[in-house]
């Protein structure tokens, strides 16, 4: 699957316009989409998935780190971010984490980590087991 991610930098772009571009220049917003590309490689085969909908997945979650990368700016420049920052900033993680739980072959938690619940191995035995239950 050959995804150029250079050519997604407008639509991350078109996603944040409301922003001032020196929060969100181009090598801040290829640097989300390596980053999302990355993780979105390590949760799920992308090849068994539309090219399309594996760039909106990417889009999605880069806008969200974009975003979460601006906020960080504007309260270290400022000292503080804009009061609707927080709410976007939700929004665009909800938004990302639906996406990405489609896409993603195993279940994810809140930090787009594995679950790691859901590994843990429980021994099975194939025969008669010599523990005696209480």
């Amino acid at each position: 699957m050959e995804i150029e991610l250079s050519k997604l930098i407008f639509q991350v772009r078109k996603d944040l316009s409301d922003l001032p571009e020196e929060y969100t220049g181009d090598s801040l917003v290829y640097q989300s989409l390596r980053q999302s590309f990355s993780l979105i490689k390590q949760l799920s085969t992308i090849e068994e998935h539309d090219v399309e909908f594996v760039e909106h997945c990417i889009v999605t979650l880069a806008t969200y780190y974009t975003y979460l990368n601006y906020t960080s700016l504007a309260e270290t420049m400022h000292g503080s971010i804009p009061a609707t920052a927080e709410i976007k900033l939700q929004r665009l993680f909800d938004r990302a984490y639906a996406f990405i739980t489609k896409i993603t072959d195993v279940e994810i938690d809140r930090d787009f980590e594995p679950d790691m619940d859901k590994f843990r191995i429980i021994p099975v035995s194939l025969g008669m087991s010599r523990i005696r239950r209480p």
